[in-house]
């Protein structure tokens, strides 16, 4: 079956400790585009605490989603992890540049 209505679930839990994950709610996208090469163009904004050393730092997993029958059926599509760690990295050392 072709893809209809594609969606990313950004799994904000996976980030914290379970104390604190039971208090947060993953962030979905709206599945709006449809045709033979949809395109989420959705930005997500968050806030959350991370560790300073990019050894801890944990990776953003996500899940592609299809929303089929007006939701009645959501199929995964793949799955993909963000790796914070490394963005953090790359961030301070453009930070750095632009300083010096």
């Amino acid at each position: 079956m072709p893809v209809k209505k594609p969606f990313v679930r950004f799994n904000i839990r996976s980030l914290l400790p379970p104390e604190k994950a039971k208090a947060v709610s993953n962030i979905l996208t709206s599945p709006n585009d449809t045709g033979p090469n949809p395109n989420i163009n959705t930005t997500v904004s968050f806030t959350i605490k991370l560790p300073s050393d990019s050894l801890y730092c944990p990776k953003l997993s996500c899940d592609v989603y299809d929303n089929l029958f007006k939701g009645m059926m959501q199929p995964l599509l793949g799955t993909f992890a963000i790796p914070l760690g490394d963005i953090l990295i790359d961030t301070y050392e453009e930070q750095r540049k632009e300083i010096n």
